[in-house]
């Protein structure tokens, strides 16, 4: 499907090509290929179900919503260690082509968008 293609293609570049395969079933359980099979992604570390999570709400998203509103996300970076939330930002600056508003206690965010070259505005609040 249109959506578990969309998944998969984000979870590949924020995982850095460690996970390149997601299935969404009928019930909305989600399993991730490692190596030959596919397991449930519960069996996955806590940052990486945040990654696929988001992956799964940026695809929902594209395919449902044919106009271009602004994504909005409160905190999500909480479980990523550096290199995972360089890869997601990386992914957000390339991938998506709206606006995506940002909540976040990390002070760093604004200034790995500059590192990668992404067009970023800070309000501290």
């Amino acid at each position: 499907s249109v959506l578990n293609e969309q998944v998969s293609e984000i979870v590949s570049r924020i995982t850095n090509d460690k996970y390149t395969e997601v299935k969404i079933d009928d019930q909305l359980r989600v399993m991730v290929k490692s190596g030959n099979s596919f397991i449930s992604m519960d069996y996955l570390s806590t940052g990486t179900i945040a990654q696929i999570y988001l992956a799964l709400r940026l695809s929902i998203a594209n395919v449902l919503i044919d106009e271009e509103l602004p994504i909005i996300m409160d905190d999500i970076f909480v479980t990523y260690d550096s290199q995972r939330l360089y890869e997601t930002l990386n992914c957000l600056g390339e991938y998506m082509n709206r606006q995506i508003i940002i909540f976040t206690t990390n002070a760093g965010v604004h200034d790995m968008f500059g590192q990668i070259g992404v067009s970023s505005n800070l309000i501290a609040l």
